[in-house]
């Protein structure tokens, strides 16, 4: 490994050494770039440019109709620059270093509207001083401010709007979320803060759980979408990747303390600082915020008094559905939706001279949910238990634990009462109307969560060159408690560490960096409850790469990647190139195409080991129909890993400052793709199934009337392959509109198909939800958006945005549509803002619940049920939280 590193980085400098140097200056630096807006990359003319040295402003400059800004003459030295323009938010650049006897240096920045939930295409910043990275992909970006002022708890409840980033979660405010990218499974996608990985990487793994997702402390959100989405580290990706950005140091000094209050409980303290003294730079953020949630009290849990022995072990009543008081009691329970979050962060910058920088990262997350009223919300249905228990037996003989006493009903169900006889007998339907409701998993279940990331990075001016030193170390935590002790405890811990070596060379035309990644990560878990140990999972990667960014004119622009990953868990190598062509033929105008390819390694939880089992508490058994329910998981030692070839075009044009539109259609062909199946418990060996009496006596009180043998035949393990191919295909059509002068309109519409193809017959006749050529379960065909935004003068904010998600989706419901809207003031000198936020304005597709045989329909392929049902396949439709409402005040110096 050290030779062949060694051997990258000669070759790098051998490259980087065949570039002449700059032409010196005679009479100073010329500081020249383009200002463009994320909005398409358009350039954005007439905007302020101010050159900044230190506190002091060298010089001004307006912009031209291509967005380009020229300064001449200038000095050595360190400078930043600041842009302002009309209907946009001001950016201040990263440090511009001019050394002595430099000809030129050039800057290229994007600015954001004042709207959010923007697009970019294409929109790069390069400068000869550690750009790090040049944008070739479609982009979409969420500001920070839009958690706050639409009362989003976490940053991935606001990533979900965007167009092509799907998510999975269940009715709850603080339950698991997934999130995935274009139809691709959530595992699929790369969760990068600050550019570099965190959490578990690996496909098909147990993914980052966006549950943890930030909420302060953050500059921004960004989602890039397909294999470009590698970025300064090469992280592997067929998907794209979710981005995570902190703070960063200021030149002036910036306070902020917000304090929000809002229903269910809901509070939120931020406190943020930024700003510089000398060579040091500063940034530190702390936030925590909570909620009591929707789901609170005390209610019976209906669901599973159909065998009070899964409420209390020790019942005498175990196996017979029961009213009796007793029962009720053991089967009523504090529920509770508690949730709270703590964000951290602390950076310091350090400029050695004009030509050597330091940066140190320090983030903290931490999360804590109470699983009894986040994600144990489900409800089994009275159409549900209809639809599977249409009658009773015809004659039901039992035997009265209380008196010892056989007892038999004709055409009806014993059940246990506090008569004196100890019980009646119930008809299928009032046995229904009696056992449908709630469906908890029982006390003392939550969810803790922790994510440590501390990070350094070290960049040289060396001549014509830049060369970065980076590295990182990131501890990701997840504990899922299943009841009070000796009850499951699951406990998974990711240790991620990663080095970056690079060097980068801005000559003419070209911007040319070469360099290696080194990634590794340990993944330890126990199962305290059984006090066992999980293996030791390692998984390591190497990317070695080289990039050109092409500029031959202003109208024309090539972005090239190159990245050479190696991974040593399954002993492949695969070579992921990436092309970009992008032109401006005028300033109201940008195309771009590209084509890439790129590669996901499976991960090693999926590959090495045995079987793991559900805990019987939290499997949402499901009635028996034709297909198996998974009780458990296994391992596939031969899987290898997925790759994907991808291509992109889109198209943007401006009518004006604020009215543009653009549009982008991609397709990405995946060979190897990783798909879960079901197979038979008799495919496992005897030694390794466990105990089956919990599960069959869970069932049994679902599909009354069956055996233990028939019970088990329903049962099954899920197993991970690879298998035939994906297509994943979408075009997404957005518009800015400016109606009048403080008064914009947002839309976008887009679809996206992502279908599996190539399944053998084998595989669909043992697992009939797995359709060639259809829509993959989950992923809405549809979406659109509408916002409407007015902003004026004197501080006063007002915004509304309804969104559209079709279905299949990841609520397993129709079609569903939901709105949140805020208005904000500011108050000038004083610096305060309050902002009124509502989230989900109408209440719309609310609901408390999951509820059990109310959800879509999972489309069968020809070995499965034609004519099946919602409720014949026990889906469960999810719902929004209902209305919440929220106040901020914050206070900015």
């Amino acid at each position: 490994m050290q030779k062949s590193i060694a051997a990258v980085l000669l070759a790098a400098a051998f490259t980087l050494s065949a570039f002449s140097p700059p032409a010196l200056g005679a009479s100073g630096t010329a500081i020249s770039g383009r200002i463009l807006s994320v909005q398409g990359g358009l350039p954005v003319s007439n905007a302020k440019v101010e050159l900044e040295r230190g506190t002091a402003a060298a010089a001004t400059s307006v912009t031209a109709a291509d967005g380009s800004f020229t300064f001449s003459g200038e000095a050595p030295g360190v400078y930043n620059i600041r842009v302002s323009a009309s209907g946009f938010q001001t950016a201040v650049s990263e440090d511009v270093i001019v050394l002595q006897n430099e000809s030129q240096v050039s800057v290229q920045m994007a600015l954001e509207p004042l709207a959010f939930g923007v697009r970019t295409i294409a929109a790069e910043r390069v400068s000869t001083h550690a750009s790090l990275q040049t944008s070739s992909t479609i982009n979409d970006h969420v500001d920070a401010s839009v958690l706050q002022a639409q009362d989003y708890m976490r940053s991935g409840d606001a990533l979900a709007t965007l167009p092509f980033v799907n998510s999975s979660t269940s009715s709850s405010l603080g339950d698991d979320l997934s999130l995935s990218i274009r139809g691709y499974n959530s595992t699929e996608t790369a969760t990068l803060l600050d550019g570099h990985p965190i959490g578990p990487i690996g496909a098909f793994g147990h993914g980052y759980d966006a549950q943890l997702s930030p909420f302060w402390g953050m500059s921004g959100f960004d989602v890039v979408y397909g294999s470009g989405a590698t970025g300064l580290y090469g992280t592997p990706t067929i998907a794209g990747a979710i981005d995570f950005t902190t703070v960063s140091p200021t030149r002036e000094t910036h306070t902020t303390y917000v304090q929000g209050f809002g229903n269910d409980g809901r509070s939120m303290t931020g406190l943020s600082a930024t700003g510089s003294l000398g060579k040091i730079g500063y940034a530190a953020a702390y936030g925590v915020q909570g909620t009591s949630g929707e789901l609170v009290g005390n209610p019976t849990q209906w669901g599973l008094m159909t065998d009070p022995s899964q409420c209390d072990p020790n019942s005498a009543d175990a196996g017979l559905p029961s009213v009796k008081s007793t029962d009720i009691a053991a089967c009523s329970y504090p529920v509770s939706g508690d949730y709270l979050m703590r964000n951290a962060v602390a950076k310091l910058t350090y400029d050695f001279g004009p030509a050597t920088s330091l940066m140190l990262t320090a983030f903290n997350q931490a999360m804590s949910a109470s699983s009894s009223g986040n994600g144990d919300t489900d409800f089994m249905t009275y159409q549900e238990l209809s639809a599977s228990n249409s009658s009773a037996p015809a004659t039901n003989t039992q035997t009265i634990p209380s008196t010892g006493q056989t007892v038999t009903c004709n055409n009806a169900y014993v059940v246990l009462n506090d008569s004196p006889q100890g019980y009646e007998c119930m008809s299928a339907d009032q046995y229904n109307h009696q056992f449908s409701g709630p469906l908890g998993g029982g006390l003392g279940r939550y969810h803790d969560a922790l994510n440590q990331d501390y990070h350094a990075r070290i960049t040289q001016r060396v001549g014509p060159t830049s060369l970065i030193l980076d590295g990182y170390t990131d501890n990701y935590d997840y504990i899922n408690v299943k009841g009070p002790f000796p009850s499951h405890h699951y406990q998974d811990i990711y240790r991620t560490h990663g080095f970056l070596a690079s060097d980068e060379l801005t000559q003419g035309k070209h911007d040319l960096s070469a360099g290696v990644f080194l990634e590794h990560q340990q993944h330890v878990g126990q199962d305290i409850g059984k006090s066992t140990v999980n293996p030791d999972l390692q998984l390591s990667m190497s990317n070695y790469f080289l990039r050109d960014t092409y500029q031959p004119n202003s109208r024309f622009t090539t972005f090239l990647d190159l990245g050479l990953q190696r991974f040593r868990e399954t002993s492949t190598t695969s070579f992921d190139p990436r092309l970009s062509l992008m032109y401006r033929p005028t300033p109201n105008d940008v195309m771009r195409i590209t084509g890439g390819r790129s590669s996901s390694i499976p991960d090693p939880s999926n590959m090495i080991g045995g079987f793991d089992w559900y805990d019987v508490h939290s499997w949402n058994a499901k009635p028996c129909g034709s297909s198996l329910q998974p009780i458990g998981g296994g391992k596939n030692p031969a899987l290898k890993p997925e790759s994907a070839d991808d291509f992109e075009a889109a198209y943007g044009h401006r009518f004006s400052q604020q009215t543009t539109i653009q549009a982008d259609v991609y397709t990405s062909y995946e060979l190897n793709p990783l798909v879960f199946g079901t197979f038979a418990l008799s495919t496992v060996p005897a030694a390794d199934l466990p105990s089956l009496t919990a599960y069959l006596n869970k069932l049994s009180g679902i599909c009354p009337g069956l055996s233990n043998a028939q019970l088990a035949s329903t049962l099954g393990v899920n197993e991970l392959f690879n298998a035939g191919s994906a297509r994943y295909q979408g075009i997404d059509v957005s518009a800015s509109v400016g109606l009048a002068r403080n008064l914009t309109l947002n839309g976008t519409y887009a679809v996206q198909s992502a279908v599996y193809n190539g399944m053998s017959s084998d595989i669909l006749s043992q697992n009939t939800s797995l359709v060639n050529g259809g829509q993959i379960y989950g992923v809405p065909l549809h979406r659109a958006s509408l916002g409407l935004g007015y902003e004026n003068a004197s501080g006063f904010v007002a915004r509304i945005d309804g969104y559209y998600v079709g279905a299949p989706n990841g609520l397993n419901r129709p079609a569903y549509a939901y709105a949140n809207m805020n208005f904000a003031k500011t108050f000038v000198p004083e610096g305060l803002t309050i902002n009124f936020g509502v989230n989900n304005v109408f209440d719309s597709a609310a609901q408390q619940y999951g509820l059990i045989g109310l959800g879509t329909v999972q489309p069968q392929n020809q070995f499965g049920d034609t004519n099946a049902t919602g409720l014949s396949q026990g889906s469960e439709e999810f719902g929004l939280p209902f209305r919440q409402f929220w106040i901020t005040f914050a206070h900015k110096v």
